[in-house]
């Protein structure tokens, strides 16, 4: 389940934010360490503190919002 830190969200609900040129996921911390966790020899910095994906993998990643699919 989804919940929202941004001020004025309802409750229950999620604010997404949607960028189709972002080169870093602002998602909550559990979800990028998820997605990047499971990409082969991908491995996580803790000197940057971010992950380190290896330049020739790709990763598919979906949501849904309202039952509309985004990829």
């Amino acid at each position: 389940p989804l919940n929202s830190s941004v001020p004025g969200t309802p409750s229950g609900k999620a604010l997404a934010e949607l960028d189709t040129g972002a080169t870093r996921a602002n998602l909550p911390a559990y979800m990028v360490n998820t997605i990047y966790s499971n990409i082969p020899n991908a491995m996580f910095s803790e000197l940057s503190n971010d992950w380190v994906v290896p330049c020739n993998e790709t990763v598919d990643v979906r949501f849904t919002f309202g039952c509309v699919l985004f990829k």
